[in-house]
């Protein structure tokens, strides 16, 4: 199926009307339906716990940014497909692998059903399964297309402090990184594993 027919097709069996209806409904209580979700996925599959920071309440707003902008890009699959598969690519830094986007898909359902309530039709529940087959989908064959490293291994080589807010700080990597100036870079440290900072 092509971006313009799966569009086409959403349109027409209303997925995305009923994706944006029901997801105005839990939207007030995102922050719930964030921890549900993660509650969900950890008691599904515990392995994926150790692949969070201990405090979660970063990562359960990036959770909700990524799905608020989905939800917002459902039916313009220019925008919204190339930011999937970005998506994709960065997780495998997690160490998200194929085998943990079932449980994800599973926990994903399960918050927005609980918050729902009676809005939480057959209907939407199938547009809800479609629409998540169609974003793991894209995020899975980006993540199996990549070629290059996950990750790469550095280490701080300088550090000059030019403002009280900011700072150059040289990182020497054991292989080039594919990176242009003014791009953002993902770094971890080994005194806050498992959070991800964005440097640019």
């Amino acid at each position: 199926i092509t971006k313009g027919q799966q569009v086409a097709w959403m349109k027409a069996d209303g997925t995305v009307a009923l994706i944006r209806s029901s997801w105005a409904v839990v939207a007030p209580r995102a922050d719930e339906v964030a921890r549900h979700f993660y509650a969900t996925l950890f008691g599904l599959a515990p392995e994926t716990r150790e692949l969070f920071p201990v405090n979660m309440e970063v990562q359960r707003s990036r959770l909700l940014r990524a799905l608020v902008h989905v939800v917002q890009m459902v039916d313009r699959p220019d925008e919204v497909v190339p930011f999937l598969e970005q998506l994709g690519r960065d997780h495998r830094k997690f160490g998200v692998g194929p085998e943990h986007y079932d449980a994800v898909g599973v926990a994903l359902l399960s918050a927005v059903a609980e918050f729902a309530g009676p809005a939480w039709t057959p209907e939407v529940e199938k547009a809800w399964t479609s629409a998540y087959a169609t974003v793991s989908g894209a995020m899975r064959t980006a993540a199996r297309a990549e070629r290059g490293p996950a990750t790469w291994l550095g280490r701080v080589a300088g550090h000059r402090r030019i403002g009280w807010d900011l700072a150059i700080v040289e990182v020497a990597v054991s292989e080039p990184i594919p990176y242009r100036a003014g791009q953002y870079v993902s770094v971890e440290t080994p005194q806050r594993p498992r959070l991800w900072r964005y440097l640019s």
